[in-house]
């Protein structure tokens, strides 16, 4: 709207008759309500608009149109000549989006924000935008950089973009799991028929552990191909590392629960290790159950009492192990 006065309190009441004058110079006829612009110079005056509105009057696209709902955010940067986007799902459900981004003649790649592995996407090219189809696994974060010349000049796909994966292994033979006895877990290995939640078991040294708990597996490989295999953890709480024959190939702790573990993978059997930690909340209620005097943990501040739920805790899977053609 056009100003009637001048805040300041000096030159009253010239400094308001120019404030005035100004105003009806520069905003003219417009009232905001029958006539809401008028052109003045290289500029354009509006008022009485919604921002779409006055956005869509200059024709000017959104950086990296969304959905309407607000479950996508996202952030821009460019360095040099290259256009980074940081895209993130807000929601705890998988998210399937097709971004277009305000950046054109420009090849999109996937930058993973925790492995750090970087993959071609396929988009839809167009005269002002490039749109590429995402599927986004709950609160997963990526990078979508533009910084190489367009190769792909097709239609964008969400199946070249995250192709079917073929299963290698879903572990079907029982897991031995291993607990730290010094942490008050059973001394002695544990056989798991299936993947299930610690604090379903009746076994209190199970039920209330706190700490790492080493799961033990094998997978067959009759060949390894020219081709990508990967390992998904399916979910788990809350972090965990993988080891392949013995060499370490990675960690997580937000989902997607999945690694690239191609360079350790060979033909034949192999040894598969997964190291699950969780928090310390669930031996704190426990021991909320002991006299106080036979409590090994102490804390400040424990917010917890001895019939407080439990945090679902260790290794829930489906574990399965993929190859992958991108």
């Amino acid at each position: 709207p056009a100003p009637n006065r001048s805040p300041s309190l000096q030159n009253q009441p010239m400094a308001d008759e120019q404030v005035q004058a100004l105003a009806q110079e520069l905003w003219g006829d417009i009232d905001g309500v029958t006539v809401k612009s008028r052109k003045f110079g290289k500029g354009i005056v509006m008022s009485g608009m919604e921002m779409q509105e006055a956005l869509d009057a200059i024709g000017l696209l959104p950086d990296c149109k969304l959905p309407a709902d607000n479950s996508i955010h996202y952030g821009h940067r460019t360095l040099g000549t290259s256009q980074v986007y940081f895209v993130s799902n807000q929601t705890d459900k998988e998210q399937v989006v097709t971004p277009a981004f305000r950046v054109t003649g420009l090849q999109p790649e996937l930058w993973s924000a925790t492995t750090g592995d970087v993959r071609t996407l396929s988009g839809t090219p167009g005269e002002e935008t490039t749109s590429v189809p995402l599927k986004l696994a709950p609160y997963e974060s990526v990078f979508v950089v533009f910084n190489q010349p367009l190769k792909n000049t097709g239609q964008g796909s969400l199946e070249i973009n995250y192709p079917e994966e073929t299963l290698l292994s879903d572990f079907p033979e029982p897991w031995e799991v291993s607990f730290d006895s010094a942490k008050r877990g059973p001394k002695e290995p544990v056989k798991f028929e299936s993947l299930i939640d610690w604090t379903e078991l009746d076994n209190d040294q199970i039920k209330y552990y706190s700490g790492t708990a080493i799961y033990a597996n094998s997978f067959e490989i009759e060949e390894v191909r020219n081709k990508r295999m990967k390992i998904d953890l399916g979910n788990l709480t809350s972090s965990a590392k993988v080891y392949v024959n013995g060499e370490y190939a990675g960690g997580v702790w937000t989902a997607p629960y999945a690694l690239d573990i191609t360079d350790w993978v060979k033909t034949g059997t192999n040894q598969l290790k997964i190291e699950v930690v969780n928090n310390w909340m669930n031996r704190l209620i426990g021991d909320q159950q002991l006299p106080e005097e036979d409590r090994p943990t102490w804390a400040p501040f424990n917010p917890y009492e001895e019939d407080s739920e439990l945090q679902a805790s260790g290794l829930f899977g489906p574990v399965k192990v993929t190859r992958v053609n991108y």
